[in-house]
């Protein structure tokens, strides 16, 4: 479904993925505290959604002009970097402001690791699809490299290096979606999302058991570090990817592909993602870390923050976005995209 050239499936999915991103994001205090439970709660909201979105972004991947990138990516992603570093550290989350000004971080801010990533991949891929021949070619020897670099890579300090990499065949895959098997998500019928449906839930019963036998085995759908010489690290690893390459492709199956009530938000995603963080360092970070057992904590973290999120999603807070996202044009030619 189709409305002024906006295409309902994949709005109806970003919603839902950004939603269940800040859901996570707001209850990371306990994974970042070593809570047991949270492992479980992981599961079902984040393993897939960022290996998703960026399916996502590779199906609606365009070559584009340098400028381009610096405007949409680059920019956004050093402004809100800023801003979460600045309010992270008075929430607790980062060191100081002193002890970064001693020691300045060398990558993106909480959760800009993301549109980084997609300004690295809007350079490099018009470039290596033509020199690889085209998708599956460069698809190919980008898994190669990525199964290389899990003996040994640049820790993911270094500007977000190792998700920057070990991200990009998802985002190759969406190419490979768009050009390839566009048809099966245009065509799919009730029956197919049933089936689709339980794979995912298979996939989610695997998690559980796996979680359950290796403690922290879902958080390796983050990818950001590299396995060494380790058997199980290896096997951990490509489970993993095989897992988030499955659930991936079922979410987006599942997901209705016909206008709902929140398909009209689905444009204003990007306002959501890099804004987020803002809130949920002051709610999660900075009031409820201290209490973060007391039982209006758990509400505040898993319901009431996520709530208070999703009022991003409103045309007030784009309207003010477009103007802070479009201060680059003030300076170089706007027709340059």
């Amino acid at each position: 479904v189709t409305t002024k050239n906006r295409i309902a499936l994949w709005d109806n999915l970003k919603v839902i993925l950004m939603m269940l991103v800040v859901i996570t994001h707001s209850v990371n205090i306990y994974q970042l505290d070593g809570d047991y439970w949270i492992q479980f709660l992981w599961i079902p909201i984040m393993t897939f959604t960022m290996p998703a979105f960026m399916m996502i972004s590779g199906y609606w991947y365009k070559e584009r002009t340098f400028t381009y990138s610096i405007v949409h990516y680059l920019y956004p992603c050093i402004l809100f970097s800023i801003v979460n570093y600045l309010i992270g550290s008075l929430a607790g989350a980062y060191p100081t402001l002193l002890e970064m000004a001693n020691n300045i971080p060398l990558k993106s801010g909480w959760a800009m690791w993301y549109i980084w990533a997609l300004f690295i991949y809007a350079i490099i891929t018009p470039l290596l699809l033509r020199v690889m021949g085209g998708v599956n070619n460069l698809l190919m020897c980008v898994f190669i490299i990525v199964f290389i670099c899990g003996f040994w890579f640049i820790p993911n300090h270094f500007f977000d290096a190792q998700r920057v990499l070990n991200f990009y065949p998802f985002y190759l895959l969406g190419i490979k979606i768009k050009k390839e098997m566009n048809e099966r998500i245009i065509e799919r019928d009730s029956t197919t999302q049933r089936k689709w449906m339980c794979v995912f839930l298979s996939c989610i019963i695997m998690y559980i058991v796996l979680t359950m036998k290796f403690p922290g085995f879902c958080y390796g759908t983050g990818f950001m570090s590299s396995h060494g010489f380790s058997i199980l690290g290896l096997v951990s690893r490509w489970l993993n990817y095989l897992l988030c390459i499955i659930m991936s492709w079922s979410v987006i199956m599942i997901v209705p592909k016909y206008n709902t009530w929140f398909t009209q938000y689905g444009k204003r995603t990007m306002n959501v993602y890099m804004l987020h963080m803002a809130v949920i360092f002051i709610l999660s970070f900075y009031m409820c870390r201290p209490v973060k057992h007391e039982w209006y904590a758990y509400i505040i973290c898993i319901f009431v923050t996520p709530s208070i999120c999703s009022l991003l999603f409103s045309k007030k807070i784009d309207q003010v976005m477009s103007k802070v996202l479009n201060l680059p044009y003030l300076f170089i030619n706007k027709n340059d995209q």
